[in-house]
Formats: structure tokens, C-alpha cells, sequence
């Protein structure tokens, strides 16, 4: 069987990590992304990288489906400094790493 790549660039926000110029308006965040009550953000970043999905065969056979593979993404202050990278681990697990 064949495997088809595709690759979508991301730009993503993270609040993360530790003092940073830019702030964002928390409430205008989605509850699932906001900030915790009681806590600050400490970072702005902007990701540039992309996502990785493959076409692959469905489990039960009737036909394929795009299959979440993996992101790459480097991590840029407001300075557009890299200070992280964004990938996913051997574990299966999305991960934030600084410089």
C-alpha cells in the first residue's frame, strides 16, 4: 500500500515558558486554552512548522482516511528569536522544549 504525505503549516500560540513581552487577552481565549484563575502567562510564542498527516487504510478496510502523524514546529519569541521546539515524542506524547 501506498502512503501519501501531506503537510499543513501551523501558527500556533503557547502560553508557556518564561518572561515575555507580548500578553494576550485571556478572556478572549477559548476556556479550553485560557489561562488558570489565579495564574499568569509568562510567555508569548508564535510556532512555524507543520503538521504531518498520512493516507492510510481504514481499520476495516473500506477504503483510506488522513491520519494525524506528527508536528514540527520551532518556537519564536516576539523578537522572532527561536527559544523551543514543538514535536511529538517517542511516547506519543506532544512536547514543548526550550533552547
Amino acid at each position: 500500500m501506498k502512503r501519501h504525505l501531506c503537510t499543513a503549516t501551523i501558527f500556533g500560540i503557547c502560553l508557556i515558558g518564561s518572561a515575555g513581552a507580548n500578553t494576550i487577552d485571556n478572556s478572549m481565549l477559548p476556556e479550553a486554552i485560557r489561562v488558570p484563575a489565579g495564574q499568569v502567562q509568562s510567555l508569548w510564542t508564535l510556532g512555524k512548522g507543520e503538521i504531518t498527516y498520512a493516507c492510510k487504510m481504514k481499520a476495516d478496510q473500506s477504503g483510506h482516511a488522513w491520519t494525524f502523524v506528527a508536528p514540527v514546529a520551532d518556537l519564536l519569541d516576539v523578537g522572532q528569536k527561536s527559544v523551543g521546539k514543538y514535536y511529538l515524542a517517542r511516547l506519543g506524547r506532544q512536547q514543548m522544549v526550550p533552547e
